[in-house]
């Protein structure tokens, strides 16, 4: 048996499966920052990670009932779509973007003025692999972020926007 590169072996509850899908995951972002694309079979790659995130989010909802929220960039309508058959109709997708100086500005009014600007970079880069959602997509909405938005401001749009 190979040593997992992200999932420590001892974990409780955590399947090979997903074990194994997180490492292929660690690979293709390796490949998406060498790239800066994500592609078809980069695409495919990552489903076993998103089978796993979906049972998972079926898993906790069971056990705990009622809503909630998970933060995970997903980066296409195909994603959004195979992920909303594997966990239910009800799954609702909020697509958040901004521009590239707001972007700039949150990372720098959270982790300092010393971010590496190459690093900074690359997440500028990374923003533009990610698909806003269509206006046909069932329960995917699109919230933009604005350079004068606090994290209030931005709770306030999506609790508006599901109402």
């Amino acid at each position: 048996m190979r040593p997992h590169k992200i999932c420590n072996p001892s974990l409780q509850g955590v399947s090979k499966e997903c074990m194994d899908a997180m490492d292929i995951t660690t690979e293709v972002f390796k490949q998406v920052q060498e790239k800066m694309e994500f592609n078809e079979e980069m695409i495919e790659k990552l489903q076993p990670m998103y089978d796993c995130m979906a049972k998972d989010i079926i898993a906790q909802r069971k056990r705990l009932g009622g809503n909630m929220a998970i933060a995970q960039a997903v980066n296409s309508a195909k994603q959004r779509e195979t992920l909303r058959k594997m966990v239910g109709p009800d799954l609702v997708f909020i697509v958040l973007s901004m521009s590239k100086e707001c972007q700039k500005g949150r990372v720098m009014a959270r982790h300092g003025e010393n971010f590496p600007e190459e690093f900074m970079q690359l997440l500028i880069k990374a923003a533009d692999l990610y698909e806003p959602a269509g206006a046909e997509e069932e329960n995917a909405f699109n919230v933009v972020i604005t350079e004068t938005d606090s994290r209030e401001d931005v709770l306030e749009k999506i609790v508006q926007l599901l109402k």
